[in-house]
């Protein structure tokens, strides 16, 4: 995250479970994107790895599909543990 000047903040939901919120800040001066224009947010991380990670299948299949609609390529784990095994290995679902 250092490198991306960005923050994690991790919080107790109500009800239990966990809030993990990452921001990253925007690029003020990036590439250009196809048509010469400033590549918009979603230009810039379109195409990347994203792990959605939650204990609730409905909601993890939800949000992989929404990323993956916005052209993000998904992997899904169920709980923390097999999240951290997947970055740790770099292995895909």
């Amino acid at each position: 995250m250092d490198a991306h000047e960005g923050t994690i903040e991790v919080s107790d939901a109500p009800g239990g479970g966990a809030r993990v919120e990452v921001s990253l800040p925007l690029a003020t001066a990036g590439p250009r994107a196809a048509d010469g224009g400033a590549e918009t947010p979603a230009d810039v991380v379109r195409g990347k790895r994203v792990l959605v990670v939650d204990d609730e299948p409905l909601v993890a299949s939800l949000l992989a599909e929404l990323l993956e609609d916005d052209g993000h390529r998904v992997d899904v784990a169920g709980n923390g543990r097999t999240a951290l095994e997947r970055v740790a290995t770099g292995r895909s679902t």
